[in-house]
C-alpha cells in the first residue's frame, strides 16, 4: 500500500489513518494544494503521472491507486 504512505506524507496526515477505502472528500487536507501535493509526490516515488482531471474524479485512494496500476500496466 505505498499509495497510502504517498498521500499520507503529501498530505501531512498522521501514520495509519486512513486506508485504500478512505473517501478523499472527508479529508480536509484535500483541497487544490493537497491534490498537487499528492501529484507530485506520486510523480517523484513512483515515476508515474497522473493527470489533475483524473485526480480529481477519484472519490478513495483506492480510485488513485487503480489510476496509477493502469499506466503502468499500459508502460508493459
Amino acid at each position: 500500500m505505498e499509495i497510502v504512505n504517498i498521500i499520507e506524507e503529501a498530505l501531512e496526515l498522521q501514520k495509519d489513518t486512513i486506508t485504500l477505502d478512505t473517501l478523499l472528500e472527508g479529508l480536509e487536507q484535500w483541497d487544490s494544494l493537497g491534490m498537487i501535493s499528492v501529484k507530485d509526490e506520486i510523480e517523484t516515488r513512483m515515476g508515474s503521472s497522473v493527470p489533475m482531471t483524473e485526480l480529481k474524479a477519484c472519490k478513495t485512494i483506492r480510485d488513485i491507486e487503480n489510476i496509477i496500476r493502469v499506466k503502468e500496466e499500459t508502460k508493459k
